[in-house]
């Protein structure tokens, strides 16, 4: 009798393990890309987090367009968590733009806080375009990964993540538009800092986040 149930217990130990595959990085990565409909996403959207921004910067950006300004980059960063004391803001709490573009050689960085406007002119920042020139074709096939542990496929054919979320934490958005291309990049300081992620080393090895990196140096220094 003990021995039947031995033998039971394991049966049913085994049968839990074959209903549930372990997935690979790369199962995961196609995956969440699939689930996620990164590649699919309405570029449209600038900031996610605040439609009045993203509407305010997308009547900026339409502006610069008519001005034939085809090359620009969008540099966001918000703080989920944090309550807005500032009068620009216009959502629950504190998001920063820059809209960077050149013409004429000169370069032009546009801030944008809410409903608070600034502009500084800058020395040409024409290399920040030429980084996509020759990284294009990765950059515009990349996405971040967000802090996942593993993953596994179980016997409906469902896919379970262990994932780790931080409430808060900078939020970033990293939109350009370079003539007929466009495209919007989101994640949080997470996806860069945990090492725990089995995505920690891909994210940092992007091109979109080498160039997130240049683009975020230039803002240090004039914001």
């Amino acid at each position: 009798m003990r021995q039947f149930l031995i033998s039971i217990f394991f049966f049913l130990i085994n049968s839990y393990a074959f209903s549930q595959q372990k997935l690979t990085k790369d199962e995961i990565i196609k995956d969440w890309n699939l689930s996620s409909g990164i590649q699919t996403k309405d570029s449209s959207i600038i900031v996610n987090s605040d439609s009045v921004l993203n509407l305010r910067l997308t009547k900026l950006i339409d502006s610069l367009q008519a001005n034939n300004i085809d090359s620009l980059i969008v540099f966001s960063t918000a703080l989920p968590g944090y309550i807005s004391i500032s009068k620009c803001d216009t959502g629950m709490f504190p998001i920063t733009s820059f809209i960077i573009w050149t013409k004429d050689n000169i370069s032009h960085v546009k801030k944008i806080k809410g409903k608070c406007l600034s502009e500084i002119n800058k020395d040409s920042l024409t290399y920040l375009f030429d980084f996509y020139g020759k990284n294009y074709k990765k950059i515009e096939s990349e996405f971040f990964m967000p802090v996942i542990f593993g993953g596994q496929m179980n016997k409906d054919k469902t896919v379970s993540y262990s994932m780790s979320w931080v409430d808060h934490e900078p939020n970033y958005t990293f939109y350009y538009k370079i003539g007929v291309h466009s495209k919007s990049f989101q994640f949080c300081q997470s996806y860069l800092d945990n090492k725990k992620s089995l995505f920690h080393s891909y994210n940092l090895n992007l091109s979109a986040y080498r160039w997130w990196q240049q683009i975020k140096q230039v803002i240090d220094k004039i914001d």
